[in-house]
Formats: C-alpha cells, structure tokens, sequence
C-alpha cells in the first residue's frame, strides 16, 4: 500500500479521484474504491540491474463469468519509477504466467494499444478486436491472452 500511496502522491492516475489528507484516509478510500471494483489485484516486480525486486506497478482484474476461466484486467497503475523496460518485462510475465490458468482479456485506449502490441510480439497475447460505444472517448482495442503450446 505504501507504494501505491507514493505513486499517488506523485499523481499517478486513475487514482486521482481519491481526495486524502493522510495515509490512512488514503488507504481506507483507496480500499474501498477496489472493494467496489475490483475481484483481483497483482503487483509487479522488476529487478532491475544491480538491485533487488522492487515493486513497479499494480493491475486490478475482475473475473465476469461464474465458474468460467475467464478475468479481465485494467487499470494499470505503474509506479513513476517504472522504467519502460520494467513495464513490458513485467507485463510478459505477468500475462504469460496467467494464460495457464485463465484467459485474459483487457481494453486498452489508444494511448495503451502499442503497449499491448508490444506485448502481443513476446507470443503471449493477441488483439482479439475492437470495441466501439463503450466509452465516450472513441474505441477501445481489445486483448486476450494466447494459451501456451503444449508440444506433442
């Protein structure tokens, strides 16, 4: 929690609708805004050259469908310490790790979609299509994981 504090206290979005004096008015709002929104949350640890494992960012997840394999993710919240590096590496092994057991999918903005290409070239996820309407702010591209080859 002290990190995701931090990263909000340097402004970090999408946690900018939370309005604290303290970290603990932080950490009671900021829990409630994941209780009501979120099923899942992930950290990512990078290590980066000649320092140990850190945390770089945090993904919230929700699984829709009862009984299915199915979660989808959002909401990044990237550390600002996070180097573009940390980012992917951590983004491929994370999506990589996951596509064992579920399939995933998230929607990225444009801003978002090279990230995501990005990780579609590692051979762990997909652009699975685009969808429009859901938001005011044009069409969201859409992702989902590739299950692993199993050789045979």
């Amino acid at each position: 929690m002290k990190y995701v504090y931090a990263a909000w206290k340097l402004g970090e979005t999408p946690l900018d609708a939370i309005i604290a004096e303290s970290p603990e008015e932080f950490t009671a709002q900021f829990g409630e805004h994941i209780a009501l929104r979120y099923g899942h949350a992930f950290t990512m640890l990078a290590a980066p050259p000649g320092r140990d494992f850190m945390p770089v960012g945090v993904v919230f997840g929700i699984t829709p469908f009862f009984g299915k394999p199915v979660m989808w993710l959002g909401d990044f919240i990237w550390f600002p310490w996070a180097s573009k590096r940390n980012k992917i590496e951590t983004g491929v092994h994370l999506f990589n790790q996951m596509r064992k057991e579920v399939t995933v999918f998230g929607f990225a903005e444009p801003e978002s979609i090279s990230y995501f290409e990005h990780i579609c070239r590692y051979g762990v996820m997909r652009r699975a299509g685009t969808v429009f309407d859901m938001t005011q702010d044009g069409p969201m591209a859409i992702f989902q994981t590739r299950k692993p080859y199993v050789g045979g």
